[in-house]
């Protein structure tokens, strides 16, 4: 079954009404609930100042957009190319990627005589341009990044360079994780809500479907809302979804409910990346990677042009086999594209790094090639499996 994203309401249960701060508010300190009745008021009220006080992207430049994601915000080019962060940039005003860097990954450039409006900044390069920055961190494109959505370079050198990335805004006791479906919403176990095409949820279908519940004051915040059920318990709303767990999720980030009777749907937020033909995600020692369609791990090579070659043609040639692609690459998917090589053999890239597999991987879920490398030269371990980018 192909996953649901949450878009439009629907509701479940008996006519649930939306409940603002003033339908619980009010009474709580009017006496009417007591003193319990009233902490509890304070604690939900507690609950939305902190999800309203969670930050949000700073209205942007001309030369900057806000793009959602699902599970967040990333920033954006003018075209929709993808922003990044350095970890290396450590010193406030001033970036760390000079000689060249800037060939790989371009700063994002402010017209001269711009003013930053409040959150945003300007940084003096050395040629003497400006460079924007945003929360203190100097923005770059990344140029194997070729299409607005690309994120070629999240996590690439050793994980040095990041899309600039703001989570959702979720209500305490909420959270976003990661499931074989993609990152869903969960409660603070870690344990994925559900949202249902049912018109309603009798008895029996509450003995596996419980209703996630919300403070008694509760109130619509974004797309954060609650809804009262019948028998007077406020339950959390999502875009006008009611939101459940599912009695046999046993686990963190376990979907057993998905699909349950044609009507229960995992609440995606951002669904898993869909992968080209011929591989497939496997579990491992490291959670989800991706592999081959038989199961054998997937790898790049990430050296540095600062430290010393940890595996040279001979090295590359004696443990790892270049993963073919095929001719013509169909869809490559998001991240993927194809390399032809002088010898007319097709390999598959990722990021615009090589992908191999290892000649000591064994069975499905191996991971003996993750940082493999001579680390006594002093050089990094270049070879990483690929894991899921979220």
């Amino acid at each position: 079954m192909s996953p649901m994203m949450i878009d439009s309401p629907t509701k479940v249960g008996a006519q649930p009404s939306t409940i603002s701060i003033a339908d619980r508010w009010i009474p709580a300190f009017a006496g009417k609930t007591g003193i319990l009745g009233g902490y509890r008021a304070l604690v939900a009220l507690a609950c939305l100042v902190v999800l309203a006080a969670t930050p949000a992207l700073a209205a942007p430049p001309p030369e900057v957009a806000i793009q959602d994601v699902g599970d967040g915000s990333i920033l954006t080019d003018a075209k929709g190319m993808s922003l990044y962060s350095f970890d290396m940039d450590k010193q406030p005003g001033k970036s760390a990627c000079v000689g060249e860097c800037p060939k790989a990954w371009p700063p994002l450039l402010a017209p001269a005589g711009t003013r930053p409006d409040q959150g945003w900044a300007l940084i003096a390069r050395d040629d003497g341009t400006s460079q924007w920055a945003y929360g203190g961190k100097p923005l770059y494109r990344y140029v194997v990044d070729s299409a607005p959505g690309d994120e070629n370079g999240n996590g690439v050198y050793f994980n040095l360079w990041h899309v600039v990335f703001q989570p959702m805004r979720t209500p305490p006791g909420l959270t976003i994780h990661d499931s074989a479906l993609g990152r869903v919403l969960a409660d603070a176990q870690g344990r994925t809500l559900y949202v249902s095409d049912r018109s309603a949820c009798d008895r029996a279908c509450a003995e596996d479907w419980k209703p996630f519940p919300a403070p008694a004051i509760a109130g619509a915040l974004g797309d954060w809302s609650a809804v009262r059920r019948d028998d007077g318990a406020t339950q959390w709303a999502y875009k006008g979804k009611p939101l459940y767990r599912y009695a046999r999720d046993w686990k963190a980030g376990a979907t057993n409910g998905d699909g349950a009777v044609g009507a229960w749907h995992a609440a995606i937020v951002r669904p898993t990346p869909v992968l080209p033909p011929g591989m497939r995600y496997q579990a491992s020692d490291l959670g989800r990677i991706v592999a081959d369609s038989g199961g054998k791990s997937l790898y790049t090579l990430s050296e540095s042009p600062n430290r010393p070659k940890v595996c040279d043609d001979g090295c590359i040639k004696a443990n790892w086999w270049p993963f073919a692609a095929p001719s013509p690459a169909l869809h490559p998917g998001l991240g993927w594209s194809v390399v032809k090589h002088d010898d007319g053999t097709i390999q598959w890239a990722y990021k615009g790094k090589l992908v191999y597999t290892f000649a000591g991987d064994e069975k499905p879920g191996d991971i003996r090639g993750d940082r493999f490398g001579n680390m006594s030269s002093g050089g990094f371990a270049p070879w990483e499996v690929i894991q899921p980018d979220f």
